[in-house]
């Protein structure tokens, strides 16, 4: 279990960010009419968000912050950005901001 649960658990979060990868493109384009240009700008805040969590992981990691801490958060902010998906993913009623969010969250 020491070994295998992290596994596991390491495997469904690389497959989700996938899916989400795999995913931003086409939606992009059938739900706000995005070009490539646009849907790059996107990718372009994500890397900068991403830096971000990367200093806050080594502060937090700095500050002898207990990885169940560090799990805890990293999961919430996983699970808060799948249900903004699922809720606000939709063609009818789907804004710049309701598409982006989650998608740097997720990074």
């Amino acid at each position: 279990f020491d070994i295998f649960f992290p596994l596991i658990q390491r495997f469904v979060t690389i497959a989700n960010f996938v899916l989400y990868g795999v995913a931003v493109s086409p939606v992009a384009a059938h739900m706000l009419n995005w070009s490539p240009v646009e849907i790059s700008n996107l990718s372009a805040v994500q890397s900068v968000f991403t830096f971000v969590g990367v200093i806050t992981t080594l502060v937090l990691s700095i500050i002898k912050t207990s990885d169940f801490v560090m799990i805890f958060i990293g999961n919430g902010i996983f699970m808060i950005a799948g249900l903004m998906t699922y809720f606000d993913w939709r063609a009818d009623t789907a804004t710049a901001i309701s598409f982006s969010i989650p998608l740097i969250l997720m990074t």
